[in-house]
This record gives structure tokens, sequence and C-alpha cells, in this order.
């Protein structure tokens, strides 16, 4: 059994590397690194090879039969094992390069395309879905280029800046000094997180609400860590404020919906006697928080804190009052 297992390791490594075998190869090339084997013997080191390995495959010309694997299957020599996470970041990837062709780093694009076909053979991942939100919608950025590419020129070489920002486009403008970390996106909306030294702490700004943006090259001040999932404990979505411990009671028939799933990093999960599942988490009381528990109806009650209890129904009655008056 040991020296059947040196065989087949010894093919596999060789298989990997692109080398093609016909039994008779393999028959010769064997005694170079063990003993003398019969052909019946290497037959079915290669059946049992290719129960391990499925993409090891084999053709026949006449009574001559060639071994091999794929190209596309191949993996890379140095490569131990990939978590499936990692594995389907790989075919993330792979989407996302595609909107990349006909531009001026195509050549570059599909020679990174090539080596991760080694890693994740095979189109798996939709690209038609990297940007496709049909629950929360996108905001259109067409008129923005000239923002955007300041913004990620700002932040790619740790530019100080100005910002003249227009708060929910009601007319009021703050202007600040700052200094760009991050960008990311949050319900169909593109932020970049900004160092703001006069508050010492770090906000969102939404792009579309950005009015103008100047290089403020002569500022100096000491430029602090910053991690982003450190920056989201805070916060729930973009909105910060004071922590507080809130509970939720997720009705039993609506709990598949919530088992698994991470709405923030520091939720906790418990069952009471009923069967519902209780949700405890560290947020701040928030539009975006009380917007997300209202959405989900009767399935979700709050127990505590009595200030969102409160919230939410002063939210509710408001909703309300809207079709009251239009009966009216």
């Amino acid at each position: 059994m040991a020296d059947q297992i040196h065989r087949i390791v010894y093919l596999l490594r060789k298989f990997q590397t692109g080398t093609k075998f016909t039994t008779k190869e393999i028959l010769d090339e064997l005694p170079s690194e063990f003993s003398d084997v019969s052909l019946r013997t290497i037959q079915r080191d290669l059946v049992l090879l290719q129960e391990c390995e499925p993409s090891l495959t084999f053709s026949k010309q006449g009574k001559v039969v060639t071994w091999e694997i794929p190209r596309i299957a191949r993996r890379p020599s140095n490569l131990i094992k990939l978590s499936a996470n990692e594995l389907l970041s790989f075919h993330v990837l792979k989407a996302h390069l595609k909107t990349f062709h006909g531009t001026m780093i195509e050549e570059e694009v599909n020679q990174l395309t090539k080596k991760l076909e080694e890693i994740a053979p095979q189109e798996v991942y939709s690209d038609e879905s990297l940007y496709w939100d049909q629950n929360i919608g996108h905001f259109d950025y067409t008129n923005f280029d000239p923002i955007i590419r300041k913004v990620i020129n700002f932040t790619a070489h740790k530019t100080w800046v100005t910002v003249e920002y227009n708060p929910k486009n009601m007319g009021e403008i703050h202007k600040f000094t700052g200094l760009f970390r991050k960008l990311f996106t949050y319900t169909g909306y593109l932020y970049v997180v900004a160092y703001i030294p006069k508050h010492e702490s770090h906000i969102a700004l939404a792009i579309q609400n950005i009015e103008h943006i100047t290089p403020y090259e002569e500022f100096r001040h000491k430029i602090p860590e910053f991690d982003f999932n450190d920056w989201t404990k805070n916060r729930f979505g973009v909105f910060y404020g004071e922590i507080r411990n809130v509970e939720l009671k997720i009705n039993r028939e609506y709990k598949y919906y919530f088992i698994n799933r991470r709405w923030h990093q520091t939720q906790s999960e418990s069952v009471d006697a009923e069967g519902n599942l209780l949700l405890r988490m560290k947020i701040p009381i928030c539009p975006d928080f009380i917007a997300w528990v209202i959405s989900w109806g009767d399935a979700v009650t709050v127990m505590e804190p009595e200030e969102l209890i409160e919230e939410v129904k002063e939210n509710l009655t408001s909703t309300l009052m809207n079709y009251w008056d239009s009966t009216d």
C-alpha cells in the first residue's frame, strides 16, 4: 500500500506540471524512481488516481492510451488548500475583470485572468449580477466623474484636502479640512471615510454630497491608525451615535431569515421558550437601524431599550398619518 501511495503522488505531481503520459511511458518512467511494476499495476494506480482526482482524463488513439490533467484543471504547485470564501473570491474577481476588456489594461487583465483560471476554473459567478441590485436600487453617478476622480486621487496619494460638503443636499454647505482614508459602498451609494482633525474622528462622506475638493498641502497633523472593521463597530450602516444595548425578538415563523446572517459585528443570538429568536446588538439608535427594524414588520419586536421602542412607535404613527391624511 505504501508503495502504491508513493507512485500515485509521484504521478499526480507529474500530471499537475502538464506532463502527458501514455501507459507505456509510465511503465518506462517508474523504474527510475520505484522498483519494477507491471502494466496491470500501473493501470490500477491510474484508476485509483482518477477516483481521487476526477480531472485526470484519458484519450485513445488506436491501442495507445494517453493520460493527462487538462490545463484548465491544474492547480498551482504552491497552492495547498483554498477555503470556500477564498475560492468564491477568486471567482468574483474573475467576473469583475471582464469589465476591463477593451480598456488600456486589457492585456494585463488577460494575464491575470489566465492565472485565476488555474486556481478557479470555469465560469460559476454571474458577471451580470455585479451591478444588479433590485432590492435597494443604486445611485447613478454618471455626472459625478470629476468628483470621483479627485476622491480616488487624493485617497491614493494621502493628500490633505479642504472639502465643501452639502449634507442631504439641503443647501447648507459645511467646509472642513480632512484626509480621505478608504472608499466603500452602502445601500447603493458610494462613500469615502475621511479623518477630520477638528473632531479627532473618522466620518463617512457621501460622494454625491461633495460640492468641491481642493488640496491643502501645507496642513500638518498626526495621522491616526484606521481600521475599517473597528470603525464600523460603532455604527449601523453609515450612522453613528451613543452605543446602546439592543434586544430584538424575532418571531419564530421568521427565524429562518435571521439565523446564520450577520447584521452587526456585536450581535449574539439565543432562543426563548416559545422558539422565538432573541437578537442582541450594541449599536447606535440611528435612522438606518430604525428603518431596518420597521422594514421587517411584525416579524421583529423591539424588547429594549425603551428609547428604541418609542422611536419605532413614532415612526409607525407618522407613516399611518400619511395614509389618514390622504383619505380626508
